[in-house]
């Protein structure tokens, strides 16, 4: 009798003890040495326990299941493998998709481009479909070939007033965009900087003759300004004035293949194409007050401008593609070159006009022509987390095809004709760094 309760506390006793201590298995703790050798039922039993003389031994244990029969001994038993240390597997950490970030777990070759077609099967998490970023940048324009428009009065080999090289200025760059799939993106961007300006003066009071002259012709066919002609303001000047200002903006929509980190190796290659905006927009003013005078006296009647204005609009497709290498699970460098084929339609604007607003000369053209624009960005990127990424890098852009506002000045001033004809040949140079922000969603 007394045998018999102590087998009945033995069985309840392990009936009670077996919940506690099998999560302590499940955690990754070591099991007491009593209980290492534990067995799975063999096949019907399945993962839900087993009903013995009317007693639930054990009920939802996924990995390891212990059934005793009426002696205390264990029944049907099947040894479950497991692993030398009786721990859990190790879990791989997630990669990520290149410089987007999205975790990319192991066996993603088994899961297509889909992610609506891997779901968890493939171990993989599709992660955030959308970016965007914000980013402040510095844009310069690389030096001009020198152009001189005053000269000391009856001294033309000294040249007094060259046109202005442009300082640098900030600006703003935005992007969004969205993954389609493992292998495919759609991102739009859009940048902006605010305007480059210049200017230089030259003063006669300087110079040994005393007084300044312009090196274009303002005698052949005198431009009248009211009572007076345009000599009357650019030859035996007191002072003259040059200005330049530049204005950049830029909108592109871009389809992006590739560039998604290697489950194996450092670098990752993507190709781009899309239809891309650049405008570039000059205006070029030369002013000069007559001897005697200064600039903003008399309500401007004493001086008088010479303007040319023009505004490239170029809007074609351009292709590329951008290497990148990965530095450990944050870091990575990359060059992205492009170059595309635009059609450029050029809105000319020339003027004569008095600082009073009396004006001599008005030339308004339009003209489509034909362009090239390449750009190469290079830069560094750094995982914050799988939804924030900072970065920087510096890019060039070079553009043939250009019309330049100093290269629709004709020699002689009054030639209309000249100012109507759109000289688009020249070149563009700009460059400058950026760093930014990108959020994931």
């Amino acid at each position: 009798m007394k045998s018999q309760w102590i087998r009945f506390l033995f069985c309840g006793g392990g009936v009670l003890l077996a919940p506690s201590l099998l999560p302590a298995q499940t955690d990754g703790l070591p099991l007491p040495t009593s209980i290492h050798n534990l067995y799975a039922p063999r096949s019907g039993w399945g993962m839900h326990g087993r009903h013995h003389h009317g007693h639930v031994i054990h009920q939802g244990i996924s990995s390891e299941t212990v059934v005793l029969s009426e002696d205390g001994m264990a029944d049907d038993i099947t040894p479950i493998p497991e692993n030398e240390n009786h721990a859990p597997a190790p879990v791989s950490e997630p990669e990520y998709y290149g410089s987007m970030g999205e975790e990319l777990g192991l066996g993603d070759a088994d899961c297509g481009m889909s992610c609506e077609a891997c779901g968890t099967v493939c171990g993989k998490k599709c992660g955030h479909r959308w970016f965007a970023s914000f980013a402040g940048m510095n844009l310069t324009r690389d030096d001009i070939d020198t152009r001189f428009l005053g000269d000391e009065l009856n001294n033309a080999a000294n040249h007094v007033l060259p046109v202005p090289d442009t300082d640098p200025n900030g600006g703003g760059e935005v992007h969004l965009g969205r993954w389609f799939g493992a292998r495919s993106r759609v991102e739009a961007s859009y940048w902006i900087v605010g305007s480059l300006t210049d200017s230089t003066e030259a003063f006669g009071a300087l110079l040994p003759a005393g007084a300044l002259q312009t090196n274009l012709d303002v005698a052949t066919a005198p431009v009248a300004l009211g009572a007076n002609v345009l000599g009357d303001f650019f030859v035996n000047s007191a002072a003259q004035t040059l200005r330049r200002e530049n204005d950049f903006q830029n909108l592109e929509i871009n389809f992006i293949r590739g560039g998604v980190r290697p489950a194996s190796g450092s670098f990752t290659a993507s190709w781009m194409g899309g239809i891309r905006f650049f405008q570039f927009d000059e205006n070029l003013l030369y002013g000069s007050v007559a001897n005697g005078f200064a600039f903003g006296a008399n309500g401007g009647a004493n001086e008088a401008y010479i303007q040319s204005d023009v505004e490239n609009n170029l809007v074609g497709f351009q292709f590329g593609g951008r290497g990148e290498l990965f530095v450990g699970k944050k870091w990575s460098i990359y060059a992205a070159p492009k170059i595309g084929l635009y059609g450029n339609h050029i809105n000319q604007q020339a003027s004569v006009f008095r600082g009073d607003g009396v004006n001599g000369l008005l030339v308004n053209s339009q003209v489509d022509e034909f362009a090239v624009l390449g750009e190469i960005e290079a830069g560094i990127n750094y995982e914050i987390s799988p939804r924030w990424r900072v970065f920087g890098g510096y890019r060039v852009i070079a553009a043939s095809g250009i019309a330049l506002a100093d290269d629709q000045i004709p020699l002689v001033v009054s030639d209309t004709a000249q100012w109507a004809d759109v000289n688009s040949n020249g070149d563009l140079i700009i460059h400058g760094g950026f760093g930014g922000l990108e959020y994931r969603f």
